[in-house]
């Protein structure tokens, strides 16, 4: 479990609107920004995932170090294509338990 709440910011200058727990991004490639910290090793993963629930890229994953962590999404998937537009879902799961999900919408 992660020993302080996750922080979700962006690497690059871009337009950025946020609403409820949406994010919305526009202008250039985006490059999303999952910051957290673990307090010990654990097994666990942080994942995207399409508008269908289909993982389009795995960032982070089998086991994960204790301290702080960094996971960076450039927007594209496994084969390094960008992704289309549409809602995506950056996922960290830790030892089972979904501790957060923060949502990217592609323009």
């Amino acid at each position: 479990m992660a020993s302080r709440p996750s922080e979700w910011t962006y690497a690059r200058p871009l337009t950025v609107q946020r609403g409820g727990s949406r994010t919305a991004v526009t202008g250039g490639p985006p490059v999303a920004t999952l910051r957290f910290a673990l307090p010990h090793p654990a097994s666990g993963s942080v994942v995207v995932v399409n508008p269908d629930g289909l993982v389009v890229r795995t960032l982070v994953a089998p086991t994960l170090p204790a301290g702080e962590l960094l996971a960076e999404w450039d927007g594209r998937d496994e084969g390094g294509a960008r992704v289309p537009r549409g809602l995506y879902c950056m996922r960290l799961e830790i030892e089972g338990r979904l501790l957060t999900s923060r949502r990217v919408e592609i323009h």
